[in-house]
């Protein structure tokens, strides 16, 4: 709704990646820009021409952009056991988008370098 809900603030969402490493193996984790990035630019897309600008952020305040290149990518540290670790993907769509209704989706490939 770019007319009153959305107009001004951003639609907010979490998701979470989990890895399981080698006890004391230190990770860094990737975030691709998406299926169906514009260049650089995330965005969802309705499966027609509609399209939704988002981002993916490494931080709960949305500063720090979770991407695939050097200085973006998340610093998962070293593994203290070999149980699984969950890390926390924050998204973000930005506001004020006129777009036609419909479900929007994109997939970025995570991609774990130990």
């Amino acid at each position: 709704d770019p007319v009153v809900a959305s107009a001004t603030t951003p639609l907010d969402g979490a998701g979470t990646i989990i890895i399981t490493c080698t006890q004391g193996t230190p990770a860094n984790i990737a975030l691709s820009v998406g299926d169906n990035a514009d260049g650089t630019a995330r965005q969802m897309t309705d499966g027609g021409t509609g399209t939704l600008a988002y981002e993916a952020y490494k931080d709960p305040t949305r500063n720090d952009i979770w991407g695939d290149t050097a200085g973006t990518e998340l610093d998962a540290g070293s593994s203290p056991s070999v149980a699984p670790r969950a890390f926390t993907v924050y998204g973000r769509v930005t506001p004020g988008q006129d777009v036609p209704v419909g479900n929007y989706t994109d997939t970025l490939l995570a991609t774990v370098e130990f």
